[in-house]
């Protein structure tokens, strides 16, 4: 088994709650460059959680060091996250402004063991183009400021026509007022140049969790 298989099989491991200790180990010499490519590829949370049954003189104090520090990183940046996305709800909701929680969150609370154990930096919301204005409004209001976009029609806050149904509308970004916090609005879910199909059904299909302590669409 090389590095690459063996952080897969970790990764995989981790992600699946397993209690039994991996079957294989790699030599000693190669921890310190699978802690570098764990940390890269955001895995370490994960590779981490695979190591906890394995007995201690198995793996180099250094690693589990490391290891543990990407997970104590990946814990503090989740509840930093998860406090600006409760905030930015509360903030849009009191306006009437629904959106979608997508990616890290979301994938977080519903996916993983624990949600610490999946690494993201940053906020991905869905939004009705509808909604947008209110929305770019809202935020601004209340101490949200543009982080951009990378559209060469419209501007940050207006929403240029789209010249075809196929089309999807750019990403456009906020930075919570700490600035530490990006939120990124999104407009469909995949944007791969497909037609808007059903929308208002697949609104209608979002379910509800808490997180934080607050409901939110996922």
């Amino acid at each position: 088994m090389n590095g690459v298989e063996f952080l897969t099989a970790a990764a995989h491991a981790g992600a699946m709650d397993r209690t039994a200790p991996l079957a294989v180990l790699p030599p000693a010499e190669s921890w310190p460059g699978l802690v570098e490519l764990a940390i890269e590829h955001r895995v370490g949370p994960l590779v981490h959680e695979a190591l906890s049954p394995v007995p201690s003189a198995a793996v180099p104090p250094k690693v589990r060091a490391a290891l543990e520090g990407e997970l104590l990183r990946s814990e503090a940046t989740r509840l930093l996250c998860e406090s600006i996305l409760c905030d930015a709800i509360g903030t849009l909701r009191s306006q009437g402004v629904e959106v979608i929680v997508l990616k890290g969150a979301t994938v977080a609370h519903d996916v993983y063991p624990r949600p610490e154990l999946r690494l993201y930096h940053d906020i991905d919301v869905l939004c009705r183009v509808e909604d947008y204005p209110k929305l770019y409004e809202t935020l601004l209001a209340h101490g949200y400021t543009s982080a951009g976009t990378h559209e060469a029609r419209g501007t940050h806050a207006v929403l240029a026509s789209k010249p075809s149904p196929s089309e999807s509308h750019a990403v456009r970004a906020f930075y919570d007022p700490s600035g530490d916090v990006k939120i990124e609005i999104h407009f469909v879910v995949f944007q791969l140049g497909l037609r808007d199909r059903s929308e208002d059904a697949f609104w209608r299909r979002a379910r509800t969790r808490d997180i934080g302590g607050v409901a939110m669409k996922l």
